[in-house]
């Protein structure tokens, strides 16, 4: 069986289409309808030019699908892709580290606020891996998460919905703070990025709208790139 008719084979198997926003775990275990995208996925962490990028869709796109989906691969979960693209091709599934989060949701009435639960997400993050943290702030908690996952291997991080909070506060008048409170945040990635197999960040707004990556200029904006168009969502013939 080639790569495209076992495609064709697993959508055909499943049986029941699923609203909502399950993982892709959830998807392929309990056989719900899936347009096989991991043919753009593979060809996203193959090449090294795409080890920093970001993608931006609108609401309801499929972006988290698309992260939980990264996650899987990233953890060598092979047993959830029997049959689809990537299962066929020389991928050498080796399991990474990931951390992965949302900012949407976020408490950003204070700075306090908001800080308390970016360190959340990290603390969070490290007790997945057994892993206790020694910093006192944001900053240094999140490098000393990379930089002691990355003693496991090359380090991957999955951030959904980066604009989410920026959306939730845009006309408060805490919103500079916020945005330079993200701005470093951001800035741990680009000097941690030794320690970093691939970063993937999505979210509604394209990120030269938004002042918060400026420390981050290795990060890669395949948003209207042709190759990763139909990467999201579902094309006529899907």
């Amino acid at each position: 069986m080639n790569a495209k008719e076992a495609k064709l084979f697993r959508i055909e198997e499943m049986r029941e289409p699923t609203t909502g926003n399950p993982t892709f775990r959830d998807l392929i275990e309990n056989e719900a309808l899936y347009a096989d995208k991991t043919e753009h996925l593979y060809r996203l962490i193959s090449n090294r030019r795409n080890r920093f990028c970001f993608f931006s869709r609108p609401r309801r796109f499929g972006k988290s699908l698309t992260i939980s989906t990264l996650e899987a691969i990233f953890k060598g979960q092979r047993e959830l892709f029997k049959g689809l693209y990537i299962d066929g091709t020389d991928y050498d599934w080796k399991e990474y580290p990931v951390i992965k989060f949302s900012l949407s949701n976020m408490d950003a009435s204070s700075i306090e606020a908001l800080k308390e639960d970016l360190c959340w997400k990290i603390e969070a993050n490290a007790e997945d891996y057994g892993i206790e943290l020694s910093g006192s702030t944001v900053g240094r908690n999140f490098s000393d998460l990379i930089r002691k996952l990355s003693k496991r291997g090359k380090v991957v991080i999955l951030i959904d919905e980066y604009d989410g909070t920026l959306t939730d506060c845009y006309d408060k008048p805490n919103i500079d703070e916020v945005r330079s409170t993200l701005a470093s945040f951001f800035g741990v990635i680009k000097d941690m990025s030794e320690y970093l197999r691939f970063v993937f960040i999505t979210g509604v707004s394209r990120f030269s709208k938004v002042g918060i990556f400026s420390k981050m200029n290795n990060l890669r904006d395949i948003s209207m790139d042709e190759d990763y168009a139909t990467m999201l969502g579902y094309t006529k013939e899907e």
